[in-house]
């Protein structure tokens, strides 16, 4: 939903900001759309997705699928590890133009690229962020007019957020 969402909302010309530490979603990162880790505090735009993993957004999900992600239980191609995965991506531009060129990489790459071929397809396809859910969203659904007070209340006092309610200026969590 994320995806779709930050794609239609980019089209209507809006700056977007994802709230996530997810590094799969520096996929969808653009001139237009940012990630914000507050975990981190740190933001992460076209330079920072360049940086961190040498190719452009639109290519971080080749990087994926060869490297893999233990943690999300992506396979990738076992023996290339994120650092190589960069390089050949980087050297190739992609997935499938690396696939073409395998006479161009190195004997245990090749054979361990020709051997797992299948396993990085499906990493690709596990790692790649739907941005085409078939939602109804606009610009407008996201506007901002501020805090309804009432409801905060209503909230805080229900889960017992004794100094959030003190923040909206009541003094007793009980109405006192």
């Amino acid at each position: 939903l994320m995806g779709t969402i930050s794609k239609k909302v980019e089209k209507e010309d809006a700056k977007v900001v994802l709230v996530t530490g997810d590094k799969d979603f520096c996929q969808l990162v653009s001139d237009k759309v940012t990630l914000l880790d507050t975990m981190k505090n740190k933001i992460t735009g076209i330079a920072e997705v360049k940086e961190k993993y040498g190719v452009s957004p639109e290519r971080v999900i080749d990087v994926f699928a060869l490297a893999g992600d233990a943690v999300d239980n992506i396979p990738g191609v076992k023996g290339i590890g994120e650092k190589t995965a960069v390089s050949l991506i980087s050297k190739f531009g992609s997935l499938d133009e690396l696939f073409q060129n395998l006479e161009d990489v190195s004997k245990r790459q090749k054979t361990l690229i020709e051997e797992k071929k299948e396993d990085a397809i499906l990493s690709k396809e596990l790692v790649t962020i739907k941005t085409d859910v078939d939602i109804e969203t606009s610009l407008e659904k996201f506007k901002y007019d501020g805090f309804d007070n009432d409801k905060l209340r209503e909230i805080f006092q229900e889960l017992e957020f004794k100094n959030l309610f003190r923040e909206l200026g009541d003094e007793d969590i009980s109405g006192h």
